[in-house]
């Protein structure tokens, strides 16, 4: 990386953050060209514990550049503006992918939410229905069996004069 002007900030003249860093701050384009004016830095395959074949060395954490194409399932290219764009692009994919996912699970819980809601409402309305035939139904057997209540009453209530009276009215 390039040192830094010293500037005002910093009375001693030391640069404002360390030289070894590298941030998203650092990458800018060039208004000529637009293309991206990237720090000097280590390329992954020169860095201490990127090894082509995977293995990491002198430490926890270090990922190579198989590591990263095993993880991806895909080439990255050594130049490190197409692997951040290669990246961006399976990045934005991945994103699409999940936003797509996301979307479906909602349909199907939104479908499955419905579902055992008219479940519940046609369970309501059966037993509502069910009701209403018992209700009908034991409206209509009163409302047959009144006139032959009646009769049995006005029966009873008639004054027992003869043997064969005395015979029915012990029958009812």
């Amino acid at each position: 990386m390039a040192e830094r002007e010293p500037t005002p900030d910093a009375p001693d003249g030391t640069p404002p953050g360390p030289a070894a860093e590298v941030d998203a701050g650092d990458v800018t384009e060039t208004p000529a060209t637009g293309e991206a004016d990237v720090p000097p830095e280590i390329p992954a395959e020169e860095a201490p514990g990127a090894k082509e074949s995977g293995e990491r060395e002198g430490g926890v954490g270090k990922i190579g550049r198989a590591d990263i194409e095993k993880a991806l399932g895909m080439k990255v290219p050594k130049d490190p503006v197409k692997a951040a764009r290669k990246l961006a692009t399976h990045l934005i994919e991945a994103r699409k992918e999940l936003d797509q996912a996301l979307a479906e699970r909602d349909a199907a819980r939104d479908e499955q939410l419905r579902a055992v809601a008219e479940f519940a409402n046609s369970r309501k309305r059966l037993q509502r229905e069910k009701e209403v035939k018992v209700d009908q139904a034991s409206e209509r057997l009163a409302e047959e069996l009144l006139p032959a209540l009646d009769a049995m009453d006005a029966a009873l209530a008639i004054e027992v004069q003869t043997p064969a009276e005395r015979k029915m009215g012990e029958g009812l």
